[in-house]
């Protein structure tokens, strides 16, 4: 959470609003080999409530019954160049938006797992539209394998800390000069200055489609390179316990594609960020 109070928020719905738009959050635990972190698929049951799904040979599944947890979730978030301003004589910043979830874990119940389970699957085939898939078309053996093979958890929260930071810190001038060289790049469609000091953003329907179909084009090759590929990475071992590689082992990161879009109350009329990609580590391919 940013210390800067500007940057803080106490609207719980709008909160929560962009939980359930963003559809997906880390969740950060204590293990007996130290912190670890895992990322999810998530959705708002009821007020102050987050539930969420790990394989259960995640070293997180453990002690997270009855404990406590941190989960956090990321909304947009972009570089800030200094040329933008009417003086250049400063430094760059990063805007982004960001909620960390903090309370007590419990775990589901059998019953209680499969009804998040067909709620989540309804939530992102709803979304998607068209021929939409359906629970009912896995198998049992199917459904029940991979059943078996997860735990369900909601965490109760006690506090949300949110980090709205979309440059209301700056005067108005300095925030037209920043959505003006903002809409100059490539792939953004328009910026516009909102109060009470937000800059809206939405990517042009070009440069996510075709971003969309780079990525699904690529498959499992997308955000990978054979670039020193001969070479061995030593990373710490608990660390590498977390995710479930040994103490020696080839990795590259896997890019995540979130379709994320948020809605401020306070006047921010919409925070929109279609297409985002970024570096995502537990999903790696690794080489004994």
């Amino acid at each position: 959470m940013h210390p800067n109070p500007l940057f803080h928020s106490d609207d719980r719905a709008m909160i929560e609003a962009m939980i359930a738009q963003v559809g997906v959050g880390t969740v950060f635990g204590q293990t007996r080999t130290g912190p670890c972190a895992a990322r999810t698929p998530l959705i708002v049951h009821g007020a102050g409530r987050l539930q969420y799904h790990l394989a259960k040979s995640n070293p997180l599944v453990d002690g997270l019954d009855g404990g406590s947890a941190l989960v956090t979730v990321d909304g947009p978030d972009g570089y800030i160049s200094p040329r933008w301003y009417a003086k250049r004589d400063t430094v760059p910043t990063w805007n982004y938006v960001s909620v960390e979830a903090v309370g007590t874990v419990r775990k589901l119940d059998d019953d209680e797992l499969e009804a998040f389970l067909h709620r989540l699957i309804d939530l992102h085939e709803n979304r998607l539209g068209g021929d939409r898939w359906d629970a009912s078309e896995a198998s049992t053996g199917t459904w029940g394998r991979l059943f078996g093979g997860i735990a369900g958890f909601e965490l109760q929260v006690e506090a949300y800390r949110p980090t709205i930071k979309l440059s209301q810190d700056k005067p108005a001038e300095v925030r037209r000069h920043i959505a003006a060289g903002l809409e100059a790049v490539e792939g953004i469609d328009s910026v516009e200055v909102a109060g009470p000091g937000f800059i809206n953003i939405r990517l042009d329907a070009a440069a996510a489609g075709a971003l969309a179909k780079t990525i699904v084009e690529a498959g499992d090759g997308f955000g990978t390179t054979d670039a020193r590929a001969d070479e061995i990475i030593n990373l710490a071992e608990p660390a590498l316990r977390c995710v479930g590689l040994g103490p020696r082992t080839h990795v590259r990161a896997r890019p995540e594609l979130s379709r994320q879009v948020g809605e401020n109350k306070a006047g921010c009329d919409r925070i929109d960020a279609h297409a985002f990609v970024r570096p995502f580590h537990r999903h790696a391919a690794c080489h004994r």
